[in-house]
């Protein structure tokens, strides 16, 4: 009897729409983001990719075809190891959970047909599968806010020029990247250009909201144009102090996808101890 022969099911609910998810599961860029770096992916009938992947040791060719394509729906291609006998299938399926929910049901049939034990193993794909799905997918596709709140013994006035003074803010931004520097009178409208310490753009936002000693709110473009043609998208930086005779800061970041809030949410912590240190300074 073949212990494999029933396939590896795994359903997973996501906070984002299912055209969110299905850019996600055929655009090769953002495959290569989550998934595998895949060779070359569209979603037709009858398109083959491959990819590599497998244990730290080793690797092994990953051959694939479309076989069956419902925009926003379904998802199918075979799944084959390049040198080893034996083809299974893959199938994606999308169903629509309400506002901003999809669930995701993925099945891997037809392991039996790989040789039996070592990598092949069933328990490998179920362990694949659900970090993929449990962790990779997730940390891609879904997204929060960054939000940190600290008191510092410091009057709103003074916060607010370390907030505002780009001599004052290079001082604090080194806790992103060393040597980086913005350009900005914060006033406004006015335009918000973030550089590397090499000189080059990294980031361009502009100021939407300025309120002195009180609210500052910069909402970023999508990306970076020195032209200026590029569109305001969703990911904002804002600024919020008390109006009490201690400042109290709170800071919110985003939306971030859960994997950059993990890796980006030290560096806001580190970024806020700064700020109450530079601050420390003009008192």
């Amino acid at each position: 009897m073949i212990m494999n022969a029933q396939p590896v099911v795994v359903e997973k609910v996501y906070v984002a729409n299912v055209k969110e998810v299905w850019e996600a599961l055929t655009s090769k860029e953002k495959m290569k983001e989550w998934y595998f770096d895949v060779s070359d992916f569209k979603p037709v009938v009858g398109f083959e990719f491959q990819f590599e992947g497998g244990a730290e040791d080793r690797t092994y060719v990953h051959l694939c075809k479309v076989l069956e394509v419902v925009p926003l729906k379904r998802l199918v291609y075979t799944w084959r190891y390049q040198g080893f006998p034996g083809e299974s299938k893959v199938i994606w399926e999308l169903f629509n959970e309400g506002e901003n929910k999809t669930r995701l049901k993925l099945t891997h049939e037809g392991l039996e047909t790989f040789p039996q034990g070592s990598d092949f193993a069933k328990k490998n794909f179920v362990a694949g599968w659900t970090e993929i799905l449990g962790v990779m997918l997730p940390d891609f596709i879904e997204t929060g806010m960054i939000e940190l709140s600290a008191s510092l013994n410091v009057a709103p006035d003074l916060l607010w020029q370390v907030l505002t003074t780009p001599e004052l803010i290079n001082k604090w931004a080194q806790a992103f990247s060393e040597g980086t520097y913005v350009k900005s009178d914060f006033r406004e409208g006015s335009q918000v250009e973030w550089y590397t310490k090499d000189g080059g753009l990294g980031a361009r936002g502009v100021v939407v909201k300025s309120v002195r000693n009180q609210s500052l709110q910069i909402q970023y473009y999508n990306d970076v144009d020195e032209k200026g043609s590029a569109e305001l998208g969703k990911y904002m930086e804002a600024f919020s102090i008390s109006n009490t005779r201690t400042a109290t800061l709170t800071i919110k970041s985003g939306p971030l996808t859960r994997k950059y809030i993990k890796t980006h949410e030290p560096l806001w912590e580190k970024a806020m101890v700064k700020i109450a240190s530079v601050s420390d300074t003009l008192l």
